[in-house]
Order: C-alpha cells, then structure tokens, then sequence
C-alpha cells in the first residue's frame, strides 16, 4: 500500500532548503565585506611603504669637472609627500676656489633645493653662520635663513632675523652686532 505524500514533510524539506540557501548568502556576503576591509587596510599599508631608505650614505655628485658636491648622512628616506628626508646630514660642494659646507640634523631634499626645518650651520670660505631654518638652492648655491640667525668669526659676531647668501654676500635686516679690530 502506497501512502499519500505527507505535505507537512514536504514543506518542512522546502524551508530547510530555503534556510540553507539564505544562510549561505548571509555567510557569502559576511565574506566579502571582512576581505574588503582587510583589502583597503592592505592598500592603505602599502600606499604608506616608503620608496627607499637608506642609512650611513655617502653621496657623490660627479661633472665634467670631477666631484663637485659630497653629501653624508645617518640615515635617509622618502616621505608621503615624496621628499627626502635626511638626517644628521652634511654637505660639501666644492667650488672652483671656495668650498661651502652645511650641516644639520634635519633636512628635508625635493626639487633641487634642501629645507633645514631644524636649523643649520652654513659656511662659505671665511663666512660661517647659523640660521634657525633655511632652504638652501643647489643650483645658485644661495641660503635663505628664516627666524634668527647668527654669524661669528675673527672680526664680529652678528645676530638678526632672516639672512640671505647670495653671491658670496650676506643680506638682512634688523641686525645687531659687534665689530672687533685685529691687533
């Protein structure tokens, strides 16, 4: 004797199946937002990768005319914004008959000229002095010091706010100093 299909069995197969089904999506969909946000902190972690970084450097810049600037550093990478950051850096360009030195615990390097946010010691032949910050241009060799500055050697020692290098001279305003006479 056959039986009749029981629909109450029948229905309760149908809602096990749509359970599963649901379930599954519900899993599928938890699936993809926990690897999308572990995708864009994966990005974010590389978009944050510096370039290079470099430490103990010695930097040579060779012309027609043989080394024309020797640079040295602790250490040296690139930022987010994509300068070069370098520290306890110095820098010697070597001119035709004067050489010219600067030196700083901080600099930072981008489109051919290097900021001291820091502060830097600068000389030139017999012109040596300290500015509280100072972007410096490698292709004219001129310093912009920013804040107070202070030059000191043999004859004088001067103070002021915001000197210029510029062609082997020194400009400011507001300074103030003392003028010895060699005996």
């Amino acid at each position: 004797m056959n039986s009749l299909p029981n629909p109450l069995k029948s229905f309760q197969s149908a809602q096990l199946v749509t359970l599963f089904f649901v379930a599954l999506c519900g899993l599928s969909l938890t699936m993809v937002l926990l690897l999308s946000a572990k995708q864009a902190k994966i990005a974010d972690a590389q978009q944050n990768i510096t370039r290079f970084e470099i430490f103990n450097f010695a930097y040579f810049k060779i012309t027609e005319n043989g080394v024309s600037t020797i640079a040295n550093g602790e250490k040296a990478r690139e930022n987010a914004n994509k300068e070069n950051e370098l520290e306890s850096i110095q820098v010697k360009n070597l001119n035709n008959k004067i050489q010219e030195n600067l030196q700083a615990d901080f600099a930072l390097y981008s489109n051919n000229n290097i900021f001291f946010p820091q502060g830097v010691d600068y000389s030139h032949g017999k012109t040596k002095f300290w500015s509280q910050q100072a972007r410096y241009y490698l292709d004219s060799r001129n310093l912009e010091g920013i804040g107070e500055f202070v030059i000191s050697d043999k004859s004088a020692f001067v103070r002021g706010n915001n000197v210029v290098y510029k062609n082997e001279k020194v400009y400011a305003k507001n300074i103030h100093g003392i003028l010895r006479t060699e005996k």
